[in-house]
């Protein structure tokens, strides 16, 4: 199973890197710090607890953001936002 952790959290930190500034963390710390489960045979996903049929790689993270806008209302300019995904794998 760690074969498929590896290059989930790699193009995980990928697409995070794509945010530009508006993380807090670097995308390394932020995928290396997901939550991710293998699955390869039929069942509930282990982390959002949808049904799946075929071999899954579910992800979910805690990204801190950065929103200068929040300020303006009196709200903390850093929030955690908490994203889950499960893609199937494609045959």
């Amino acid at each position: 199973m760690a074969e498929a952790e590896r290059p989930a959290r790699e193009y995980l930190a990928r697409n995070l890197a794509a945010t530009g500034d508006v993380l807090v963390g670097s995308p390394d710390e932020i995928a290396a710090g997901a939550q991710v489960a293998v699955s390869n045979e039929p069942g509930r996903d282990p982390i959002t607890g949808a049904s799946n049929s075929a071999p899954t790689v579910s992800i979910q993270i805690a990204v801190p953001a950065r929103i200068p806008l929040l300020g303006l209302a009196g709200i903390a300019p850093v929030v955690t936002i908490t994203i889950d995904g499960s893609p199937a794998a494609r045959t």
